[in-house]
Parts: structure tokens; C-alpha cells; sequence
């Protein structure tokens, strides 16, 4: 089976409770250690996003790295 580079995820925890979202990331943490693969993901949570290597905010229709 080939290897996709990219995993996207639009709210992979948007309706989960705090302690099954943790695990969620726990996977995704994992997953990208394992495969070095590139994670794409949109979160309106900042705890989340404190997460991610690379940070980027859609504002006013403009993308801006934090």
C-alpha cells in the first residue's frame, strides 16, 4: 500500500470531550512520528493548536503564520 504524505483534518476533536480530544491528539502525535507525514489540520481550539509545529490563522480573509 503507498504512503500519503499529507493527513488533513477539519476538526478532528470539535465534538469530543476533553479527555477522549486528548486522546485523539495522542494519535495524530503518534501517527506523525511514525510516518513523518505532513498534518494539515483546522481548529477553533487553542490548546489544539499549541500542539502543532506551525501555526496559521485565518483572519479578515488573510492567512497569517504565528
Amino acid at each position: 500500500m503507498a504512503q500519503v504524505p499529507y493527513l488533513f483534518a477539519d476538526e478532528p476533536t470539535g465534538n469530543l470531550d476533553e479527555g477522549n480530544a486528548s486522546k485523539i491528539m495522542d494519535l495524530i502525535d503518534i501517527l506523525h512520528a511514525e510516518t513523518k507525514n505532513t498534518i494539515i489540520m483546522i481548529t477553533h481550539d487553542r490548546d489544539i493548536a499549541d500542539r502543532a509545529d506551525k501555526v496559521y490563522r485565518l483572519h479578515g480573509g488573510l492567512i497569517k503564520k504565528l
